[in-house]
């Protein structure tokens, strides 16, 4: 989805400013990467953190995948997005609130998008 590549787009510009987005995440996702080859069906996830197995690959993916299910919850409200976040929740695990933070403060999610999120999936009830 063109979600997921921005995410990317966006990651990569904040590289380029020197931001310390990618320390701040990979702080939140230490030593929860594999090698091993996950798609988005994978039932293990979301654990660690992480909400997929794709996004399981790497710290570039994680974010992509992160950037994609937030705006797939958004615009598509009754799609699979929903159970990322409905699992994510029940897994008692602050990383996913924390990710979810750090994208709203570099602002990969806008304020108002990140407001309308917050309200959809009961965000203030998380860990």
């Amino acid at each position: 989805m063109i979600w997921h590549e921005t995410g990317h787009a966006y990651n990569f510009y904040l590289r380029s400013t020197g931001s310390r987005f990618d320390l701040e995440w990979g702080v939140l996702s230490k030593n929860t990467y594999t090698t091993k080859a996950h798609y988005e069906a994978d039932p293990n996830y979301p654990k660690d953190g992480i909400l997929s197995g794709y996004g399981s690959r790497n710290q570039l993916e994680d974010v992509a995948v992160y950037v994609e299910a937030v705006y797939g919850r958004l615009k598509l409200p009754e799609s699979y997005y929903q159970t990322f976040f409905e699992r994510a929740m029940a897994t008692n695990d602050s990383r996913f609130k924390a990710k979810i933070e750090l994208l709203r403060k570099y602002g990969i999610i806008s304020e108002d998008d990140y407001q309308k999120f917050r309200e959809l999936v009961q965000l203030d009830s998380w860990k």
